[in-house]
């Protein structure tokens, strides 16, 4: 008696019928390179650098530690990232050209590969010169960013304390009504 274990490519009529089902739905452009990923029916973005120039993700196991703490899993990743929905071709190369690109950890169908911007809702922040992003829910459906937790994340992204956003105390901020919008910090 032989037994025999392998991992489906995602390629046959059996495997495509238990794919997940999720659609994707464009918030927009942020400021700073990103990239869409999909695990089961989560989707969420992961930034490859924030702000912009700085703190930039460079390999595939920077990116798969973001995954892991996106997705709260540690092996999130661990099977492979993967550059189409059916999780036959594994990402390889330069992180920095699959910006804007949607990559999945599981197969799916559904989705489009092309959603034409951030899966997440999100908010461009400018401080100074310093251009910057903060995604309001990620994954997607999840809770909307807290108006007291907004100021420790733009604190971590810009390296110093945001007071004001627009004309708003940080703590005043309504996130979910500025999703796609750009505005200044001081």
């Amino acid at each position: 008696m032989s037994l025999k274990i392998w991992r489906s490519t995602g390629t046959s009529e059996a495997s495509q019928g238990a794919a997940t089902e999720v659609h994707l739905q464009s918030h927009g452009q942020p400021q700073v390179p990103f990239i869409n990923v999909v695990n089961g029916h989560k989707a969420g973005v992961v930034l490859l650098e924030n702000p912009a120039g700085c703190n930039k993700l460079t390999s595939w196991q920077q990116v798969s530690d973001e995954i892991a703490r996106l997705f709260d899993s540690v092996g999130a990743a661990a099977a492979g990232v993967f550059a189409d929905p059916l999780c036959s071709t594994k990402v390889a190369g330069n992180v920095s050209d699959f910006h804007g690109k949607t990559l999945y950890l599981s197969v799916t169908k559904g989705s489009s590969e092309s959603v034409g911007g951030a899966c997440c809702p999100f908010v461009n922040i400018n401080l100074g010169a310093k251009k910057g992003c903060l995604l309001t829910q990620n994954p997607s459906g999840e809770q909307t960013m807290s108006q007291e937790v907004s100021g420790d994340v733009m604190a971590a992204i810009f390296g110093k304390k945001v007071t004001k956003v627009g004309a708003d105390l940080v703590e005043k901020v309504a996130w979910a009504s500025l999703a796609g919008k750009t505005l200044n910090a001081s």
